[in-house]
């Protein structure tokens, strides 16, 4: 009898402590928010009904298991090679509804003035004027075009090289993401992974 008291016990202990833990991951405190699956936002990083994908060079559409698939998966095409001169780069165009959880960035020759003439221009809903339009450092913290490591609660460049982006973008129908290239020459590679649901 005392073994079962003693089971039931620890069970209902187990389920409050869940219950509350689960209670304080929805409820993020300042700063930890990237600990925990659930965005600054509050929508949660995974759900049953969620369906993540990737975009990449290779797989421009995010199509499940069509990434690495030139070359037997050997960096066949990692990268849009040759960045040119005036070029309007679509690096990602997404049916919704959806949202948007992650962009990761990198590019050949990150010389500040490079830096500043790479245009971002995100559009949401077919709308023809975009919701952002920032030079590829500004948008990612890198107000002076010159790389550095650091992190932050939205963006980080950890080694100084590649850019991620943690905002949530939600659109209900269509989101569309360029890149200008307004530097003069061609800018050599553009590498990027956009993340969403």
């Amino acid at each position: 009898m005392r073994t079962k008291k003693f089971t039931y016990t620890l069970l209902l202990a187990t389920l409050l402590v869940s219950i509350g833990y689960s209670k304080s991951l929805s409820n993020p405190k300042n700063g930890d928010s990237m600990k925990s699956p659930v965005l600054l936002s509050g929508t949660p990083l995974w759900s049953p009904t969620l369906k993540s994908r990737a975009i990449t060079a290779e797989n421009k559409t995010g199509a499940v298991g069509q990434g690495g698939q030139e070359k037997n998966g050997r960096k066949g095409l990692p990268c849009l090679w040759k960045f040119k001169k005036d070029q309007v780069y679509t690096f990602a165009e997404i049916e919704g509804p959806g949202m948007i959880r992650h962009i990761w960035i990198t590019v050949q020759n990150t010389g500040p003035e490079k830096m500043r003439n790479l245009i971002l221009r995100f559009y949401w809903d077919d709308q023809e004027t975009p919701s952002v339009e920032a030079p590829l450092s500004d948008f990612f913290g890198v107000s002076h075009g010159r790389t550095a490591a650091y992190e932050s609660e939205y963006v980080t460049m950890p080694e100084g090289k590649g850019f991620n982006c943690y905002f949530p973008m939600p659109f209900a129908k269509k989101a569309k993401l360029t890149i200008t290239n307004e530097t003069g020459e061609d800018a050599g590679m553009f590498f990027y992974q956009v993340d969403y649901t």
